[in-house]
Order: C-alpha cells, then structure tokens, then sequence
C-alpha cells in the first residue's frame, strides 16, 4: 500500500514539473490554487474569497487546477487578472495530492481543502460561535488576517459563472 502512494507521489511530481514548464512556476507573483474536492461549499467561498486573496498577496498570475467543470468555466471567465482554469482528472489530481503529502510547496501553492493532503481539524469549529466554511476557508486555508466582508449575492452574480456554483449549492442544502 505504501508502493502505491510513493509511485502516486512520483507521478504527481512528474506531473507538477509538467504543468510548471506550460504555466510557469507557482513563485511570487503566481500561485497554483488546487481545488481536489467535489465539496461545492468550500470551493464556492474558495472561489468567492478569490478576489481578495488575491489582492492580499497582490498576485499577477493565479492557475487553477480542479476536477470540477465549473470552477473551470469560472477560473476562464474572470475578469480581474490572469486566472487560468485547468481541469485534470481525478487520477492526477490524488497524484497531486501524494506529492504534496511529501513534499512541501506552499511557497507555490495553495490547496483549498482541509482534508486533503492532511486533515487539518479545522471542522472541529464548525457551528461554534457561527463558524462556517466560509469562514474556514477565509482564515485556514487562505490564512487572512482581517474579517472578511459579509455575504454579497451581487458579487455572486457579478463573478461569471460563480452563480451556477451558488445554484448547485442552494440545491444540496
């Protein structure tokens, strides 16, 4: 079993050095974000806090990877900076995910997930004193310092492609 991770490890670094000789590497002023879950919650407030991680860390280039259509068509129709959305298979991407389990690139990457490559424990807070997921993702993930804004549907109309998001999510609530 422990082969198989390592030989998943390997082909996740191959396919890093990949995607780093087509997009370029993931050093100041770019960042690779990863969105490896189906959870449509955290990639939603992942994607709606995008603007202002961004500016936070006053990026020029941010490339998304996922498995998911719509955060695709979302990356490739904003409007704000150079955002490239790609989609990669489920394979590559658990690839991926074995490679950061070993490897530490948080220098060029962000993963917006808090159970892959490890748990962080950051559920734990859900439902105390009003933390939400959005609220995860906001301070544990993109590790932002300041309160976030309150909740704006116009800002959700206005990110091409978020309100799609915003629909699938309303239906699985």
């Amino acid at each position: 079993m422990i082969l198989k991770y390592f030989i998943q490890a390997y082909e996740g670094k191959l396919i890093w050095t990949l995607l780093k000789k087509k997009y370029g590497s993931g050093l100041y002023p770019s960042r690779y974000l990863i969105f490896p879950d189906k959870d449509i919650e955290y990639n939603f407030w992942g994607l709606y806090y995008l603007t202002d991680f961004i500016l936070k860390n006053k990026f020029d280039n941010i490339t998304i990877l996922t498995i998911d259509d719509d955060i695709v068509r979302v990356a490739n129709n904003y409007k704000f900076i150079n955002i490239i959305g790609i989609k990669v298979t489920e394979k590559k991407m658990d690839c991926l995910i074995r490679y950061a389990a070993l490897v530490s690139r948080m220098d060029e990457w962000t993963i917006v997930s808090v159970k892959k490559p490890f748990d962080t424990g950051a559920e734990r807070l859900l439902g105390k004193k009003g933390v939400g997921k959005g609220d995860i993702v906001w301070y544990d993930i993109f590790r932002m310092s300041c309160i976030p804004g309150g909740f704006d549907l116009k800002k959700v109309n206005e990110i091409d492609g978020l309100d799609r998001i915003w629909s699938r999510l309303q239906k699985v609530r």
